[in-house]
């Protein structure tokens, strides 16, 4: 008689036997590319509290950079920030003070969800205090709007505890504690 625990062994068993190996969980950095007062970049910090492993993949366009003195051509960075986007199964977007309004990221998202639709888990922090003086704030709503389901972590640190609990359950080994984003 088959249960599903003799299911999910044989389905298990299956796996090993034929070599699969699982998909990995891929995540985008979407926001500012320059580090803060510092010299720390948020992406790293993400990376620190929510390591990367063969389960999970990080895709930051940060890391794509050139270095000094080379140009940089707006068309191909652009289409791979898309490509990074469209390949993400969450999208982490950090929007900060200095990042005027965010616009690239909003049309990243728009781009994306119109074509994945609800497939995809944004998690939006947006530092950007509720009442800036910055002229470009009022259309960050659109970056808002896109959040978890339209949740905003107002610091990195609220929406890093977020990531945790989702990627969480995409880990071989699951850690109680990132599973509650401890």
């Amino acid at each position: 008689m088959l249960t599903s625990r003799s299911i999910f062994i044989t389905f298990e068993t299956a796996n090993c036997a034929f070599g699969e190996e699982y998909m990995p969980l891929f995540i985008y950095l979407l926001g500012d590319m320059r580090p803060d007062e510092n010299g720390v970049w948020w992406q790293d910090i993400v990376r620190k509290e929510v390591p990367p492993d063969e389960e999970i993949r990080y895709l930051d366009p940060a890391k794509k950079r050139k270095g000094p003195g080379e140009s940089e051509d707006l068309q191909e960075f652009f289409s791979l920030d898309l490509f990074f986007a469209a390949k993400s199964d969450i999208i982490f977007g950090n929007i900060t003070a200095k990042n005027p309004g965010g616009h690239m990221g909003a049309l990243e998202l728009g781009f994306v969800l119109g074509q994945a639709g609800g497939e995809k888990l944004v998690i939006i922090v947006n530092q950007d205090p509720d009442r800036s003086e910055n002229p470009f704030y009022r259309y960050r709503s659109c970056i808002n709007a896109a959040g978890n389901p339209n949740k905003v972590y107002k610091t990195l640190d609220e929406g890093i505890v977020m990531l945790k609990r989702a990627v969480a359950q995409f880990r071989k080994h699951l850690d109680p504690k990132e599973a509650i984003g401890a």
